[in-house]
């Protein structure tokens, strides 16, 4: 088979794992960078934005051509330490290696189920710049209808650490998530005060289901997975090879 690599856009975190991955693939079959003419495409991240912007039409066109993309990116549930190697989406729309058989005890003990829950309910917008976002309106929308028969004095707005939202609901508590020391966020200090977490299908919905939280959440969202499932949606760098080969033979099978 044939991959084509796309080396300019990465994130410079991503930089290495991607370029040793792209080595992996190299080890059985072909790699082309920058091309449109291969078998499947392989890229980082599915969020369209700064170096990973052009990632959008390689995605769309490999689409079109009904060709897979796989897809690398970090993952939500140890922050720079798994990550997502999938097809066509980092979704459960997308393939992920459900079915390979990896002891995932390393991720779930670091989730701490919370017993005791509250009433309350906090709302976490997302990238809208994502493909995970296709098809939706703007987190204005999305936040009114979400939270359309909720008492206010229940509801907390969480914007997006990165994408600056544009949500103007006067008389509803809105906060701005905060950055820890190793990139990540204060989500599941926040999320703990809370019993249910409303979100589209992004990393704060995974990671409250994880938490044991109520999760309520689109169709297309892994939150609707358990977690012991979700966490075979994530792998540590020493597992690619073993992911990668599990996915691979999904698609000789497919193309």
């Amino acid at each position: 088979m044939k991959f084509a690599i796309f080396p300019q856009q990465v994130s410079i975190a991503g930089n290495s794992i991607y370029s040793n991955f792209a080595g992996l693939v190299s080890e059985l079959d072909k790699v082309v960078p920058n091309s449109f003419d291969a078998d499947a495409a392989i890229i980082w991240s599915v969020l369209w934005s700064g170096r990973m912007e052009a990632n959008k039409k390689v995605y769309y066109e490999y689409r079109k051509q009904r060709k897979p993309v796989i897809i690398l990116e970090t993952g939500n549930l140890i922050r720079n330490r798994t990550y997502k190697l999938c097809v066509n989406n980092i979704n459960a729309q997308g393939t992920h290696a459900l079915d390979l058989d990896l002891d995932r005890g390393a991720i779930l003990k670091t989730f701490n189920p919370i017993t005791t829950k509250s009433d309350r309910i906090l709302v976490c917008c997302q990238n809208e710049k994502s493909l995970l976002w296709e098809g939706m309106a703007s987190s204005q929308v999305w936040v009114r209808n979400a939270i359309q028969g909720l008492h206010k004095d229940q509801v907390t707005i969480r914007l997006h650490p990165r994408f600056r939202s544009i949500v103007d609901l006067p008389g509803y508590n809105i906060i701005r998530p905060q950055f820890t020391d190793d990139d990540d966020t204060d989500f599941r200090d926040i999320a703990q005060h809370y019993g249910t977490i409303i979100n589209h299908n992004s990393g704060s919905g995974i990671e409250a289901k994880m938490m044991g939280l109520t999760v309520k959440a689109d169709n297309s969202s892994l939150a609707n997975y358990m977690p012991e499932a979700i966490a075979k949606t994530e792998w540590f760098e020493s597992e690619l090879p073993k992911v990668w080969q599990h996915l691979r033979l999904k698609l000789e099978k497919s193309l």
